[in-house]
């Protein structure tokens, strides 16, 4: 199973989820729709989303993973949009977990009705990776994010951090919006392309 650490922080974004689902004191006071909550998670976040949706799947309409570090996380009955760069998309055993979690819960009947619904499943951006998912390649110079790579982590691969944050955000939140509900893809670029490819 995953390691306490992932079930705490789980049990902490469940206890947020619940206060978020409170009429005028949660996420409707910020304008938010509490009915509308998408569990997500990086690294090793990715585990956390995954056991609190087995666990209350209704408090979340799906979830979006980015490089989830995932062994043997629960399989979640909601809809799973996962991306994975270069890296994890070269580990054969992350990979096919990554894609247990992230498959099946979506007909394709569902994505002929929400378009957006096509994100779900299990992705690979080519050209990132595991840093790309944070902000810090937007910010921190590229070179010293390039140089992480070599020395400690890969901070960033050879895709443009500020296009990859851009492309990552719209297909997160066109899978996000078809969760909820919506019909329509808003933007002309909303089907599954290149650089994303199926894992």
């Amino acid at each position: 199973g995953e390691q306490l650490g992932a079930r705490v922080r789980a049990q902490e974004m469940l206890r947020v989820a619940s206060a978020l689902q409170k009429g005028n004191e949660g996420a409707a006071r910020w304008g938010g729709d509490p009915a509308g909550l998408i569990a997500s998670g990086h690294s090793y976040g990715g585990p956390t989303a995954l056991i609190a949706a087995a666990a209350r799947p209704d408090l979340f309409r799906g979830l979006v993973l980015h490089d989830p570090a995932t062994t043997s996380s629960p399989k979640p009955t909601l809809p799973v949009f996962s991306v994975v760069g270069d890296q994890y998309a070269g580990i054969g055993s992350l990979v096919g977990e990554v894609r247990r979690v992230s498959s099946g819960q979506v007909k394709e009947a569902a994505v002929v009705e929400r378009p957006g619904l096509a994100w779900a499943g299990a992705w690979k951006y080519a050209g990132i990776s595991h840093g790309n998912f944070v902000d810090a390649p937007l910010w921190a110079p590229l070179f010293i994010m390039r140089l992480l790579g070599f020395l400690l982590i890969p901070a960033a691969g050879p895709a443009d951090p500020v296009e990859a944050h851009a492309r990552l955000a719209e297909s997160g939140a066109l899978f996000a919006r078809a969760c909820c509900g919506s019909t329509s893809l808003l933007s002309g670029s909303g089907v599954p392309s290149a650089p994303f490819e199926r894992v």
